[in-house]
């Protein structure tokens, strides 16, 4: 019987040509565990173990250098995709908002390790990219969709009024965004984005399937070495921890604006990525550049080797293939994947399953360079011998019946393992506990999953052994690498998954006698022995891929900082001097909404000078008129000409006009994440070309004109309603503009703010500024205006001077809004009308103003009297109007007949008219003999 104890010595021999017991004395040189069982000793020893041996703390470095690589590159990479899918979502272009839905979609709907797995072995397996920066691309691409979302988000909260104000400013809609808009989104989307970078960091955890050895898989390659998990898995968790909080660290500082803080960080983390630990086992040294074939064993060195890790082969790896590069992957058939898509150039595995996989229709041949083989021994806790001396008694039972034999010819080297009924307990009398035995899932034909159940060659084994001494079996699908941790935890009883006997691994568990003595053999992708392999491409990937990554991050990055530091500096035009033209004439202007056409044929002139007032009820498009002058809006038809030019021309410069015309919104729109100072300073010194000093000088006689001088370092939130519009105004007013637009300016304020903004504006009218303003503000309108506009209809309904419009308004519809008159009808249609109805309206109308009880009773009588006097025929009408400004009520009795006018002085209405003239003045009939009217104090 071979000595499988020193099976790494043979390992070695067979492998490498190396000197027989090469390896087997660097395992004995290893560091013996503490034979104290102290405390102490045990921590050392464990440290010791985990970290000194093998320098394995340089290939912990190691990987958090992969793992610090990938975050940092992927990051980059989805910030910029990011935003610009963002941009996408947000475009008016249709079909780049569902393109850029789509992509957001899918990346989200798909799992991150599917998608790695995709682009190493499908997508980017043509340019033999490097694992690390299949990592970085796919990390990137995955980040960017939830970067998109980030962003997007960020953005559409912010409101859209800031927007406006800057466009309306001069700024383009680009200078807009990086300049006013940007600084917010980045404030508001960092907590979330600092999260995303975090997990982010903590997803890399899984590149091990693609062989690439971050922090997590070094820490998975010392525990399958130490087959120690609570050390090497806490150390992994608290650099895990470390390296998150230093990047939060990082980015809240960024969020107040702790630059420096962010800097020392950026560099340590940038340092601690190139800094060289020197060569650790887990370096690998490839440094020919000659082109080689795999024909003989000597031709593996320089190749690229993969291995499954914590098998015999990962274990031996570094030691003996000096100047092979080694990949790691999770299981077996990951090994064949890595070698039929180029990823490796060969691997080394058991005969028995390299031929079920070519049986399978694997494209992959065999190199035969050894006679020698390795038991297979099944595992048992290491205080159960018990139960090993039993399963030792039972290989020796069925050895010697022949039906170890049948089992092997019938598993290992018969018909497709998968065809074969599923292995059960054939045993009826089976009494005591169950044993648990542990196996692979996919190491076919010894192991492997049918219909959802184990299967395969060690699983038929366990159960019959369990038959044999009478006991249940239940098996556990457990992965390589945490066999022996399942033992050493007491989660079971035995392990049967192809294990072979180490001097480590008989220090954790107890081995059995060999049930199998496996033969290995090399694998090499079908015809490879015509493909040339290149060791240093190999080792480094295809540089013409990390060219045009490392390309399209700094063309990125440059259209970033040009876009960023663009700097508006055209003169805007100055209009001219010659007060007898029109500043400003608009004809025939429409606008629609839809099917709503809210200006329907607007004219107005303008000269300079002007302080025109626009009044009118809500909704007639006083407003929108505003925002058409300014090209906030587009208008559906009609024209715009500031002193002879066509604003509304395709070649009209409209940012340089718009610097001429400043604009006062009803909601402020201050720039929020900037000081007072600075919200009126950033326009005169992006578009004007002002200095600073010059900005900030202008800017402090401005906020002192409008009585806010101490309130320049102030924040907008920090103001209030009014001091925020007068910071509004000053802001318009450092633009030098020739014409000031007033939207609504006092609507949003409370009345004891309104003052404070109307004493400033009446202030810039004696300076002789043109102002249009749209207002509710009916005395400031009076006493300020040039002239006002009423707005009704979709057209300037009535123009005139304020005294024409207030004191005698020409038409009916500008007297009411004037005198805030409103109004309830009632129509009669039949003599036996609902009177109970009739009067609970007027009431209710009346109540709605807050009438007297007086004056209530008084127009409730009133109509009573009225109508006994004019009888009620279908068609008539009763109108009641109430004036807010003066407060009295106007009675209309409207007849579809003519009323006699001598009824007021007819001897059998002398009562009702008496009564009528207690409650009513101006009681009268109109001329056409239609309409008695009264009126009600």
């Amino acid at each position: 019987m071979k000595d499988y104890a020193s099976f790494f010595f043979v390992f070695a021999a067979v492998l490498c040509l190396l000197a027989q017991g090469a390896f087997a004395q660097n395992v004995s040189d290893s560091l013996p565990l503490a034979a104290d069982s102290g405390l102490w000793n045990s921590i050392v020893a464990s440290f010791q173990k985990n970290f000194i041996v093998e320098d394995r703390y340089k290939m912990i470095l190691e990987g958090l250098q992969i793992t610090l690589t990938i975050t940092i590159f992927a990051t980059i990479i989805g910030t910029i995709l990011g935003g610009f899918v963002c941009w996408m979502r947000l475009s008016k272009f249709k079909l780049l908002q569902r393109f850029a839905a789509i992509y957001v979609d899918v990346i989200e709907g798909v799992p991150v390790l599917v998608l790695l797995l995709l682009m190493f072995y499908v997508f980017l397996s043509p340019f033999n990219a490097s694992g690390v920066l299949v990592a970085i691309i796919t990390f990137g691409i995955n980040t960017s969709a939830y970067f998109s979302e980030i962003f997007r988000s960020a953005i559409e909260n912010i409101n859209y009024g800031q927007t406006e104000a800057g466009l309306a400013l001069g700024h383009t809609p680009r200078q807009t965004f990086f300049r006013i808009i940007l600084g917010q989104v980045i404030k508001r989307g960092l907590p979330v984005y600092q999260g995303e970078v975090v997990a982010l960091l903590k997803e890399t955890s899984i590149v091990g399937y693609i062989a690439v050895i971050d922090l997590t898989r070094t820490c998975d390659i010392v525990r399958s070495r130490t087959y120690e998990a609570f050390v090497p898995l806490i150390v992994s968790a608290v650099i895990y921890f470390i390296v998150a909080w230093a990047i939060g660290f990082m980015i809240k500082n960024l969020a107040i604006k702790r630059y420096w803080c962010t800097g020392i960080t950026a560099v340590l983390l940038a340092f601690f990525c190139l800094f060289n630990f020197g060569e650790s086992s887990n370096t690998t040294q490839n440094s020919s550049t000659v082109a080689k074939t795999i024909r003989t064993l000597e031709d593996m060195q320089n190749a690229t080797m993969v291995v499954q890790l914590g098998t015999e082969a990962d274990y031996a790896a570094d030691d003996i293939f000096r100047n092979t590069k080694m990949l790691r992957v999770m299981t077996t058939p990951d090994a064949f994947t890595a070698v039929v898509n180029g990823r490796a150039d060969f691997g080394v595995e058991d005969k028995a399953v390299i031929l079920n996989a070519m049986q399978s229709g694997i494209p992959v041949d065999t190199l035969s360079f050894t006679d020698e083989t390795y038991g297979l021994c099944a595992l048992f806790e290491k205080t159960n011998t018990a139960l090993q001396k039993e399963f030792n008694d039972f290989l020796k039972q069925i050895k010697n019946t022949g039906e170890l034999d049948s089992l092997i010819n019938k598993w290992l080297r018969g018909a497709d393992p998968s065809k074969h009924p599923i292995p059960t307990q054939k045993a009826t009398h089976l009494s005591g506990a169950p044993i648990r035995v542990a196996t692979e899932g996919a190491y076919p034909p010894y192991n492997l999953i049918v219909n959802g159940k184990p299967s395969g060659f060690e699983v038929e084994l366990g159960m019959m052994f369990g038959d044999v001494i009478g006991r249940s079996i239940v098996i556990d699908v457990i992965e390589y690498d945490a066999l022996i941790p399942y033992l050493s935890a007491k989660k079971g009883d035995v392990v049967i998954a192809g294990i072979g006997q180490t001097e480590e691994r008989a220090q954790e568990v107890l081995f059995s006698e060999p049930y199998y003595d496996q033969v290995e053999m090399a694998f090499v992708r079908k015809d490879s022995n015509e493909l040339p392999i290149n060791a240093e491409s190999k080792k480094t990937g295809n540089p013409w891929t990390i060219a045009l990554v490392l390309s399209a991050l700094f063309v990125g990055l440059g259209i970033f900082v040009v876009v960023r530091l663009r700097l508006s500096r055209k003169e805007p035009p100055r209009f001219e001097k010659d007060s007898s033209k029109a500043l400003i004439s608009v004809s025939h202007l429409q606008k629609k909404y839809g099917d709503l056409l809210v200006q329907k044929d607007l004219n107005l002139e303008v000269h300079k000078g002007d302080v025109i007032s626009i009044i009118g009820p809500s909704g007639t498009g006083k407003s929108t008129f505003l925002r058409c002058l300014n090209l906030l809006e587009k208008p559906t038809s009609g024209d715009i000409f500031i002193q002879g030019v066509n604003i509304l021309s395709p070649k009209a410069n409209v940012p340089i006009i718009r610097q001429k015309m400043g604009m006062v919104f009803q909601s402020f729109n201050l720039f929020e994440g900037m000081t007072i100072l600075d919200n009126i300073t950033i326009s005169p010194m992006k578009l004007l070309g002002m200095s600073r000093n010059e900005a900030e000088a202008e800017a402090r006689k401005l906020l002192n004109m409008v009585g806010l001088g101490e309130k320049a370092n102030s924040m907008p939130e920090d103001l209030s309603g009014g001091q925020k519009q007068r910071v509004a105004i000053a802001r318009a007013l450092a633009m030098h503009p020739e014409i000031l637009l007033f939207d609504e300016p006092t609507s949003a304020l409370d009345p004891t703010m309104v003052s404070e903004v109307l004493a400033v504006m009446t202030r810039l009218a004696r300076e002789g500024i043109t102002m249009l303003i749209v207002t509710h503000e009916m005395r400031f309108a009076r006493l300020v205006s040039t002239r006002v506009c009423y707005f009704d209809e979709g057209v300037v309904y009535e123009e005139g001077t304020p005294e024409q419009i207030f004191e005698h308004p020409q038409r009916e519809k500008t007297r009411k809004f004037i005198h805030q008159i409103h109004e309830s009808t009632f129509q009669i249609n039949s003599e036996q009308f609902d009177w109970y109805a009739m009067m609970a309206q007027m009431k209710s109308f009346c109540e709605m103003f807050n009438c007297s009880r007086m004056h209530i009773e008084a127009v409730e009588h009133s109509i009573e009297e009225a109508l006994s006097i004019v009888k009620p025929v279908p068609g008539l009408k009763v109108s009641l109007e109430y004036s807010e400004k003066d407060g009295f009520s106007r009675i209309s009795i409207v007849s579809a007949e003519k009323i006699d006018p001598t009824i007021l002085e007819s001897d059998k209405n002398l009562l009702s008219v008496s009564m009528l003239k207690k409650y009513c003045q101006n009681i009268q009939i109109t001329e056409d003999s239609s309409t008695l009217t009264m009126t009600v104090d």
